[in-house]
């Protein structure tokens, strides 16, 4: 996204706040006084894994999977 022109990793200043490409949705937020952070979300068949990344330290803050149960 950032190679396209929709926004700038480092700020997270762009025309884009989201982007949608199957099985993947990212989002990004930016709070005053904290980091950009990349919401990841993957979609399978068993169910959906999240992922919250700092954008600036390219650290992992949380990684979550929710299972569907039938």
């Amino acid at each position: 996204m950032e190679r396209q022109g929709c926004i700038d990793l480092r700020t997270g200043k762009g025309e884009q706040t989201d982007f949608s490409n199957p099985p993947f949705h990212i989002s990004f937020t930016h709070n005053k006084g904290s980091h950009v952070k990349w919401y990841v979300c993957r979609v399978t068949i068993y169910g959906t894994e999240d992922f919250v990344i700092d954008a600036e330290t390219k650290e992992l803050i949380n990684h979550g999977k929710t299972l569907n149960l039938q």
